[in-house]
């Protein structure tokens, strides 16, 4: 991972600084809307900002996304920069930047009462949640306030201490509300899980591990920014653009697959889960089983997501196509779906470097895998200094020698080794259960550990 920019990149960014943020003639004003952005307080690189009103019986939602494409231009030493980190690297108590940060920070970010030039996407709403209508234009925007997750989530909790200035916070919790809700009908919504955040120091010493729940806040932000690109992947769907895919389960399970369902769920066993209509129907089906987590030990099989070219469904959230253009700041594939979406607005031919496609399929996730194994070795480190307790935790994987537990506290995950219980035991591997003589342990089971050791970055779980 590249932690620096050279000299003529900074010189650049600064450049760009004064030239860029002066009035676009072509840009519609829309300075007056009272757009607000909603992010962890201490986020500075601001890609999104909205702003809700009530139409009729539903909601005209609009969603400003910074327009860094304004300033990144195709083949410019911050293109290339860009090109080669392909996104932002968050670390605890450290962010690497995909563009210069006087950028990524300040001219490009939705900061409060600064003009900003932004793509705004305007989604109607109706009453039930369904998007009914998309229009994108090039604008120039001013946030009202730079609002946190916490504070809106307490506000809109409870609205007597809602701000007369964001009043504005209450259409948009109720579009939100319903597009979550007609989400959950229509399409796959993801689990609800929680996120871990890292503390450190300035030393990188880890002086906490904070749990982050989804609350109504995070829904907020969550379906405006799904809702966008699933209408953007709408809009580009003909075009040869940048689109995001999942294709269900892995091809070798189908078999064993079938074999699952017909013995839990047997009135959807013979759909074919390669339509997206019948997976949905599988998957609802999965998650309404009370008795054993079959909606989880599904989503074990899912296949990995790919970019491509062209448009196909995204089985994973259920929808018929799927790409991303809300992180323009933090991700290269969202800055390249604005020059795209720029091109279509300008009735200009669509093009993609023939080498991106692939290469955000192989080297795309690598900065979220550095950022992942950075967390949890800090993580672990910070347990080790723990006094010895006993912590909740909850089975997230099965294997044959054990249980993968996490700690629902902190978020760190270990093996508890089943071998040394001198009970026989047979292991389910399609069903992901262990089967002892006086208890069978599957995903998603609550359980009481303690941490019985940490070596070599991985540690190791006893049941109480």
């Amino acid at each position: 991972l590249e932690e620096t920019f050279s000299a003529p990149e900074l010189a650049e960014a600064e450049a760009l600084c004064q030239t860029q943020l002066a009035p676009q003639s072509d840009y519609v004003d829309l300075t007056d809307r009272p757009f607000v952005t909603i992010d962890s307080a201490s986020t500075q690189d601001m890609d999104d900002a909205l702003h809700a009103q009530s139409i009729g019986d539903g909601w005209l939602l609009s969603v400003a996304i910074a327009d860094a494409s304004l300033f990144v231009a195709p083949g410019s030493l911050l293109d290339l920069a860009a090109r080669r980190r392909l996104s932002t690297t968050y670390l605890p108590g450290l962010t690497l930047p995909m563009v210069p940060e006087v950028l990524a920070n300040d001219a490009m970010s939705l900061q409060p009462d600064c003009q900003r030039p932004a793509l705004v996407f305007e989604l109607s709403i109706a009453a039930d949640g369904a998007v009914t209508d998309l229009r994108v234009q090039t604008a120039h925007v001013r946030s009202r306030g730079k609002l946190s997750y916490a504070d809106v989530a307490l506000w809109l909790t409870d609205t007597n201490l809602l701000p007369a200035d964001y009043q504005q916070l209450l259409p948009l919790q109720q579009a939100t509300s319903a597009m979550a809700g007609w989400r959950r009908q229509h399409g796959n919504p993801m689990q609800d899980r929680p996120d871990y955040r890292v503390r450190v120091d300035n030393d990188f010493r880890v002086t906490a591990v904070d749990k982050e729940t989804r609350d109504v806040a995070r829904e907020i932000v969550e379906e405006s920014m799904i809702a966008t690109n699933a209408s953007v992947a709408n809009w580009l769907k003909a075009d040869s653009a940048l689109f995001m895919t999942h294709r269900g389960f892995k091809p070798d399970r189908e078999t064993e697959l079938k074999g699952l369902l017909r013995d839990t769920v047997a009135e959807v066993a013979d759909l074919n889960g390669h339509d997206l209509t019948d997976f949905r129907t599988i998957m609802a089906a999965a998650a309404g089983l009370a008795d054993f987590p079959l909606l989880t030990v599904l989503q074990k099989r899912f296949d990995r997501g790919a970019w491509s070219n062209s448009a196909a469904a995204h089985f994973g959230l259920g929808l018929e196509q799927y790409t991303t253009v809300t992180s323009p700041i933090r991700k290269y594939s969202d800055l390249t779906t604005h020059r795209l979406i720029k091109a279509k607005l300008l009735n200009q031919p669509l093009q993609i470097a023939e080498d991106l496609v692939s290469d955000l399929n192989e080297r795309g996730n690598i900065p979220r895998q550095v950022g992942n194994l950075i967390e949890n070795k800090l993580r672990l480190q910070w347990l080790a200094q723990q006094p010895d307790q006993v912590w909740h935790a909850t089975v997230v994987h099965v294997t044959a020698i054990g249980l993968i537990a996490q700690l629902d506290d902190n978020g760190a995950s270990g093996l508890i080794d089943m071998r040394r219980k001198k009970d026989d035991y047979s292991h389910d591997a399609l069903r992901m259960v262990l089967k002892f003589a006086d208890h069978t342990y599957q995903l998603g089971e609550a359980l009481q550990v303690r941490v019985a050791r940490i070596e070599d970055d991985k540690m190791m779980l006893a049941l109480v």
